[in-house]
């Protein structure tokens, strides 16, 4: 019993650091400093690789640092493990327009638009 106490607060400490490393990412997003962000979020998925918003957070860095093909990499984990959530897709429809990938693009968009109709990204 003590155990599965021990074992619960270690789960929860670490859960704690993943959001502290997530919202200093989002601070170094927000003042430009794209590779500081991506770094951040690269820490906490070591902590959380099942968290998709850290890839999606991760990847529209890595877009802003014009390394595409991660961001689609990321995007598109971010799609797996959260299938259902339009953000994924969005991301992954930023970064083929980035390229020109029109088409692509479009249908990304298109799927997070299916994904929530109601979306001020889509």
């Amino acid at each position: 019993r003590r155990e599965r106490e021990r074992e619960r607060e270690r789960m929860v400490m670490e859960m704690n650091k993943v959001d502290e490393l997530k919202q200093q990412g989002n601070a170094l997003y927000k003042k430009g400093e794209y590779l500081k962000a991506a770094a951040e979020y690269s820490k906490a998925i070591k902590l959380d690789k099942e968290n998709g918003v850290l890839y999606s957070n991760r990847s529209a860095a890595l877009l802003q640092l014009n390394k595409v093909t991660k961001a689609i990499a990321d995007a598109d984990e971010c799609i797996r493990l959260r299938p259902d959530w339009e953000k994924g897709y969005f991301r992954k429809g930023n970064a083929f327009e980035t390229v020109k990938k029109t088409e692509e693009a479009l249908e990304a968009y298109k799927q997070a638009a299916e994904k929530n109709p109601d979306s001020r990204d889509c």
